[in-house]
């Protein structure tokens, strides 16, 4: 006798299986990340289709096999992400955050507080939040399940907690100004984007968010940091990244070229 049972859980990918079928990796509070096969998916009818769109959180029901495939029967209590769909940066911040979560651990294994922690960012995207920041929040949260570790609380040649400070790869956490001298290769960032970094470790919530309010120069310092962090201790590198930074350079050159027109314009 087969046993149907219920979880909550989000949609982290879906891809085509065979002519008509999909399967869809879906990360549950209760069982960790699962593969389903869903039979028909791909017809546009499908009665499952809606809940099993990327980003989707919902409540399933179905069956769960610790080999192979799993299966669901029906979803309940549906929520899709309007802005993540209507936004291209949104959306492109939201798979790269699915695909670190995809990348970071084994399926079948349970682990609520990550589970807890994308859950709230997908309920933060709905908030307007930046969605830069928001990654940022993101990428610093998930070093720990990296198996990072990392001195964000104080220098690490001393115990002064109280800026300026700058970040040292080498030394794994901080460096206050008198010993800068520790590390030819610290990062030079602005105490600033350093500040802001620790304000993100030590929030509970990405809600918290919603009162930073930063510069061009602060934000790009935060990406330098951060990408340096994933570069050296992750090491690495998603689709969902690269298309982020191609995306970040297209933008640049597109302001630089309208930069260009208005000097053009008011001569």
């Amino acid at each position: 006798m087969e046993y149907f049972q219920k979880f909550t859980g989000i949609v982290l990918f879906r891809q085509e299986y065979k002519e008509h079928d999909m399967i869809v990796k879906i990360f549950s509070r209760e069982f960790g990340k699962q593969m389903f096969f869903v039979r028909n998916l791909q017809r546009s009818s499908h009665p499952l289709s809606a809940a099993t769109l990327p980003f989707t959180r919902a409540v399933f029901i179905g069956t769960i096999h610790q080999n192979g495939f799993s299966f669901i029967r029906e979803c309940l209590e549906v929520q899709n992400h309007r802005r993540i769909y209507e936004q291209i940066e949104v959306q492109a911040v939201m798979t790269y955050m699915m695909q670190l979560v995809d990348a970071v651990m084994e399926d079948r294994i349970v682990n609520t507080e990550l589970y807890d922690l994308l859950e709230n960012c997908i309920r933060a995207v709905e908030n307007d939040l930046d969605p830069f920041i928001l990654m940022h929040y993101f990428e610093l949260k998930m070093l720990k399940y990296f198996g990072v570790a990392f001195q964000w609380q104080q220098c690490c040649f001393c115990e002064e907690s109280v800026g300026p400070f700058d970040i040292s790869l080498k030394h794994h956490g901080l460096l206050c100004s008198r010993h800068y001298d520790k590390d030819e290769k610290r990062l030079q960032l602005s105490p600033k984007a350093v500040h802001i970094a620790r304000l993100l470790v030590a929030m509970k919530s990405p809600l918290q968010i919603q009162s930073l309010s930063l510069s061009s120069e602060t934000k790009a310092d935060l990406k330098r940091l951060c990408d340096s962090l994933m570069d050296e201790y992750v090491g690495i590198r998603l689709k969902g990244k690269k298309f982020i930074d191609q995306m970040e350079d297209w933008q640049t050159q597109l302001q630089i070229r309208r930069n260009k027109i208005d000097e053009i314009t008011d001569k």
